[in-house]
C-alpha cells in the first residue's frame, strides 16, 4: 500500500514532467504568438507616437490661443473701464 509521502512524491513528479512537457510543446508556440502580436502592434505603436506628438502641438496652439484672447480681452476691458469712467456709467 502506497504512503501518504508515496503519493506527494508520485504527485510532485508528475507536476514536474507535465510542466516540463507542457513548457516544451507549447513554448514554440508562445513565442511565435508574442512575435506575431508584437509585429501586429507595431503600426499601431507608431501611430499611437504620432498622435501623442500631434496632442503635444495642439496644446500648446491652444495655450497661445487663449493668452492672445485673454491679453486682448483684458485690454479691451481696461478701454471699455476707462470710457465707462469718462461717460460716468461705471457699475
Amino acid at each position: 500500500m502506497l504512503t501518504k509521502s508515496d503519493l506527494q512524491n508520485i504527485e510532485a513528479l508528475f507536476d514536474k514532467k507535465f510542466d516540463e512537457k507542457f513548457d516544451q510543446r507549447f513554448k514554440p508556440l508562445k513565442v511565435e504568438l508574442s512575435d506575431l502580436i508584437d509585429h501586429k502592434l507595431e503600426p499601431l505603436k507608431k501611430d499611437i507616437k504620432k498622435i501623442k506628438t500631434d496632442v503635444a502641438q495642439t496644446r500648446k496652439d491652444i495655450n497661445m490661443v487663449i493668452g492672445v484672447f485673454d491679453n486682448d480681452n483684458t485690454k479691451l476691458r481696461q478701454r471699455v473701464e476707462i470710457i465707462e469712467d469718462r461717460v460716468g456709467i461705471r457699475h
